[in-house]
């Protein structure tokens, strides 16, 4: 998924933990005092620019829209998560991978040396 697919209704889950909702050009967090970042702030591929908190608005996951009540019911409900995401249609795949020293020299066919 790219930035470009993101459309006003859906759900997006961030590297912080936190879920926000796209909104026009932008992505509102849902969750208090996260507040929202404008979408030009991601790479197309989602991972935030911005030089404070960088990975903390990386998105890992996005939900597509959901059919939702309207008005008052709807204010009422967006504090409810599950009520509000609908399917998952991406998930981000560059979780860490964990690897032993020995693991890194076999994986690249040489000794490696690590620098500071």
């Amino acid at each position: 998924m790219t930035k470009s697919d993101l459309k006003t209704g859906m759900v997006c889950k961030h590297m912080g933990g936190f879920h926000s909702l796209i909104l026009g050009n932008a992505c509102v967090a849902l969750d208090a005092n996260k507040g929202g970042v404008p979408l030009y702030n991601f790479t197309k591929d989602l991972h935030y620019i911005h030089k404070e908190n960088q990975s903390f608005w990386d998105i890992v996951e996005v939900y597509g829209e959901r059919e939702q009540a309207s008005g008052s019911d709807m204010m009422f409900k967006i504090a409810n998560i599950e009520y509000i995401k609908g399917d998952l249609l991406w998930k981000c795949e560059d979780e860490p991978v964990e690897m032993t020293m020995e693991e890194i020299c076999k994986a690249l066919g040489k000794n490696i040396k690590i620098i500071k």
